[in-house]
């Protein structure tokens, strides 16, 4: 193929994808802008970093955990409305991924990476219309003994994903 016919992989429709990390922790949100910068400008223009948490539902959560680059081990009281956080946690914005998508205008998802630690079912459960839609081709999540993954059945949310038009892999 000529060059200007080729597609890159996964079925992207441009040369550079577009890429949105959602991220609760405020010094991994700076390290992550660092990271961009030294990206090409083509890259960098196609990477967009938002300050936030995802969930079941949008509003705003209290994140407890250590504000430290590289800390995976924030962890969200759901969303709390108008509470007032308690010492020691930071105040972001909760969402959900179809509210999400819809302010970020988001109409198609080649690839969707939930890593939000023992977290899944809610964001997954969250992100119910957007899946169920077909606006997702492909998802990936981690499945171990934290959170609400000690009270939730991978099998219940395999099922849910299967009744979807998904195909799961465990």
């Amino acid at each position: 193929l000529e060059e200007s016919t080729k597609l890159p992989a996964c079925g992207f429709n441009r040369r550079t994808p577009v890429i949105f990390a959602v991220e609760p922790m405020s010094a991994n949100v700076e390290l992550l802008e660092k990271l961009r910068t030294k990206l090409p400008k083509a890259v960098q223009n196609s990477i967009y970093i938002d300050h936030a948490a995802m969930g079941l539902q949008a509003g705003e959560t209290c994140m407890t955990g250590e504000n430290t680059t590289g800390n995976e081990r924030g962890m969200s009281n759901g969303n709390v409305g108008s509470e007032a956080c308690r010492e020691g946690q930071i105040r972001v914005p909760l969402n959900n991924l179809s509210s999400w998508s819809q302010e970020n205008t988001i109409k198609h998802i080649n690839y969707l990476k939930i890593d939000v630690e023992g977290f899944d079912p809610d964001v997954l459960l969250g992100s119910k219309d957007v899946v169920k839609s077909g606006m997702v081709d492909m998802l990936s999540f981690e499945y171990h003994e934290l959170a609400l993954w000690k009270k939730t059945s991978l099998q219940t949310i395999s099922t849910k994903l299967d009744s979807f038009g998904y195909d799961t892999y465990v």
